[in-house]
């Protein structure tokens, strides 16, 4: 498209108009920031000017609200290093970009804290394209991309993205994965990707995310409380709240479209409580995932309801539960089913009694079963066994559980329950897991097979570190190699090259 004056002259060979989001940009750096204030605003996406030489552009912002609010145009080179930013105020600018200066995003910084959405345009003496956004590291927060972005109209939240060494803003787009984390990880809006803390120490995931990455795939991970509700500190998730649910969905859309990534090609690992969000996705018909992939996933509900009172608290915060005030507080305070005080026992229950359709829905093991009864599968999904059931060791399976396992939820006796799947999935797993039963992981597993679900069961060995026999236990089975990008590697766990071969076998690399 050209652009030309009242005597017939080319004033501009290029345009482009664009939407700014909630955000900011670093003015040392030229990466996306991670704050929540609305001080700032930035284009949505990342503008190609062509050409050899210097371009002149304009910038005109339609909704301004001050002249004396900012307008920064950043510049970056043509393989998305930050070179430099204009600022002027004022609703309508020109700058020149320099010959090796090839993309452009924008900011407006604004004179008052006020939620802003601004329309602009931009026009140049040289071809305009809208392209994905750069690949710059947040240092502030870690060693990933760090960015807010908006759940619904009265939350944003904190995303991560670990983008692979073949990215580009334009060309071939990227698959990714979906890193749902579990409960040692994201407790805050500013943590990094893949830290985890476990038995007391501060450990990370993050190698074992970057042979994904160098295996040509985008890792995202989100905070999924996000900023709506005010909730206690060192909450665990995701559970299977609509926000966290919704806060990953958003965080999928808002990476697959700001940043060259391809939202045809998405797959899920999740680890631990992360298999709230990763097996309602098998499940679920809402969204296409090519594959999911569970690492010792969370299944029930246990006899205190969701592991602790912050949890709990934080539920609340985001669930309209019914009951009176004293059962929602001993649901909060205690959450046992069978504790040992006879009237915070009488609480609860009746708490769980009305609120039974709402804890099902919150079950992973739970989610699906199309021919199971509420009442049965809301116990079974609480209490537990330390006997395997009989239709387990009729199929091979270890016939005594190994020292230390967690028990078997009860529900796990019945062989018959069908879960029909939706995703093609496989479950990594110990029969020696101490935080969460295998004998249930494999349960479920084999629901899904009655239902004629896509599904695998991967049998990690016992002793090769239970829960954490797939990442962070000295034990765990490691493999060495060369990625698909040619990146060698060593002793990463085999569970994750297990997870791209997985992923690539249903489509999704």
């Amino acid at each position: 498209m050209a652009i030309y004056n009242l005597s017939g002259d080319i004033v501009a060979c290029g345009i482009a108009e664009g939407y700014t989001e909630v955000g900011g940009i670093n003015e040392a750096s030229g990466f996306l920031n991670n704050a929540t204030t609305f001080v700032s605003t930035r284009s949505e996406k990342t503008y190609m000017i062509g050409g050899d030489g210097e371009k002149t552009v304009t910038v005109e912002v339609a909704n301004l609200l001050s002249e004396s609010d900012y307008v920064y145009a950043f510049l970056y080179d043509g393989n998305g290093a930050f070179t430099r930013y204009v600022r002027n105020s004022g609703s309508k600018s020109t700058f020149v970009m320099s010959a090796n200066e090839k993309l452009l995003k924008l900011q407006i910084t604004h004179t008052s804290n006020e939620k802003r959405r601004e329309h602009f345009t931009i026009s140049a003496d040289a071809p305009i394209s809208e392209v994905g956004n750069p690949n710059i590291i947040n240092t502030t927060i870690g060693d990933s991309l760090a960015f807010c972005y908006s759940v619904n109209n009265d939350a944003e939240t904190s995303g991560r993205l670990l983008l692979p060494p073949n990215y580009t803003v334009d060309g071939l787009s990227v698959p990714l994965i979906v890193f749902a984390h579990g409960s040692g990880s994201m407790w805050t809006w500013d943590e990094k990707l893949g830290h985890v803390y476990t038995g007391g120490s501060h450990l990370s995931y993050l190698p074992f995310l970057q042979y994904l990455a160098n295996e040509g795939f985008a890792v995202f991970d989100c905070f999924p409380w996000t900023n709506g509700k005010t909730i206690p500190a060192n909450a665990y998730s995701p559970f299977g709240l609509p926000i966290h649910k919704e806060a990953y969905l958003k965080g999928i859309e808002y990476v697959c479209d700001r940043f060259n990534v391809d939202i045809n090609r998405v797959s899920i690992l999740c680890k631990s409580q992360g298999g709230h969000f990763g097996q309602w996705a098998i499940m679920q018909n809402r969204f296409p995932f090519k594959a999911v992939a569970l690492f010792a996933p969370s299944c029930g509900l246990s006899g205190t309801l969701f592991f602790n009172s912050t949890c709990r608290e934080a539920i609340a915060e985001w669930v309209d539960f019914e009951g009176t005030s004293a059962e929602i507080e001993a649901f909060i305070t205690s959450g046992k089913y069978y504790d040992s005080d006879d009237s915070t026992k009488a609480l609860v229950r009746s708490f769980v009694e009305k609120n039974k359709a709402t804890l099902l829905s919150m079950c992973p093991m739970c989610q699906g079963i199309t021919n199971g009864n509420a009442d049965d599968l809301l116990i079974g999904a609480i209490n537990s066994q330390s006997t395997v059931p009989q239709w387990m060791i009729d199929l091979g399976l270890p016939s005594t559980i190994p020292t230390g396992a967690q028990p078997i939820f009860t529900m796990s006796a019945n062989a018959d329950y069908v879960k029909n799947g939706f995703i093609p999935s496989k479950f990594w797993c110990a029969f020696d897991d101490d935080q969460g039963s295998g004998y249930s992981h494999y349960s479920v597993y084999h629901w899904l097979m009655n239902g004629c679900s896509d599904t695998q069961f991967r049998e990690m060995p016992v002793g090769s570190g239970g829960h954490n026999a797939t990442d962070l236990d000295a034990n765990a089975p490691k493999s060495s190699g060369t990625t698909a990008l040619g990146i060698t590697y060593t002793n990463i766990p085999t569970a994750y090259v297990e997870v791209v071969e997985f992923i690539r076998s249903k489509c999704g690399g």
